[in-house]
């Protein structure tokens, strides 16, 4: 069994084998999918089954169940409080959760597939080539957030002051 974490990583300096990979890692993880959507079926079908029979032995037997009154709902809710149903009930949740967990899986192997396209062309526009390239993204991005804040802010500083021109100028020929 191989290990969803260790097969989503990508190795940057080997991306051609990465890339080779790709395909398989994904039609891998679309074939645990589908076993998971198989189980979930099943289980649901089982489910199915397990309350049908329940509901049958009730109606055969209603005070064995203890029922007062013998309708569809209150059959219905004794089937529910049922062992039987509580396990088949819980073996359903389980398949819902491992097929939900394979979709996600599967998903992560496509974002992996358009990961390796983004290094791939990252790579082929030479952003890795040039040594003195910063590597510290996140204090990039906040110099030009900065330099963009103090950009608008001397900009509304000029639009109030120009404001305030004419507004004195107003207030002087008005005068």
């Amino acid at each position: 069994m191989t290990d969803k974490h260790a097969d989503i990583k990508i190795d940057f300096y080997n991306l051609h084998i990465e890339w080779h990979n790709q395909p398989q890692l994904y039609m891998d993880y679309g074939e645990k999918h589908a076993k998971a959507i198989k189980r979930l079926k099943q289980a649901e079908k089982s489910l199915k089954i397990i309350k049908s029979q329940l509901a049958i032995k009730i109606r055969k037997d209603p005070d064995a169940y203890e029922l007062d009154k013998y309708t569809d709902a209150a059959i219905k809710d004794c089937v529910r409080i049922q062992p039987e149903y509580d396990t088949a009930n819980d073996e359903w949740i389980q398949a819902l959760y491992e097929e939900q967990q394979a979709d996600a899986d599967k998903w992560s192997f496509q974002q992996r597939k358009e990961a390796i396209e983004g290094l791939v062309r990252l790579y082929a526009l030479g952003y890795f080539s040039v040594p003195n390239l910063p590597r510290d993204i996140d204090s990039q991005l906040l110099k030009i957030h900065k330099e963009e804040l103090k950009k608008d802010t001397e900009e509304e500083l000029e639009k109030s002051a120009e404001g305030m021109k004419s507004r004195l100028k107003r207030l002087n020929v008005n005068s």
